[in-house]
């Protein structure tokens, strides 16, 4: 994965571009590598960068937000 070998070589605005692509593309995100590029995203001085990050962010909550109310819940499993 592009946004992982953009991590490992150190490259954090680069990480958070590829972030911003995966997550767009409906890419599961690790919690290790949302860290790595939040860390990235707010220690530069780039505010695009930060805005790029938040809206990577919430792009992914409402697609999280969807999938959910898309899947059916174990409860609704069990009453069946």
């Amino acid at each position: 994965m592009l946004l992982e070998r953009s991590i490992g070589f150190g490259h954090g605005r680069l990480a958070v571009i590829r972030l911003s692509v995966a997550v767009h593309a409906g890419a599961n995100i690790s919690p290790d590598h949302w860290m790595y590029c939040r860390n990235a995203a707010f220690l530069s001085n780039d505010t695009e960068l930060h805005q790029l990050f938040i809206h990577a962010f919430r792009v992914s909550q409402e697609h999280e937000c969807r999938t959910r109310s898309t899947i059916p819940h174990e409860s609704a499993k069990e009453a069946q």
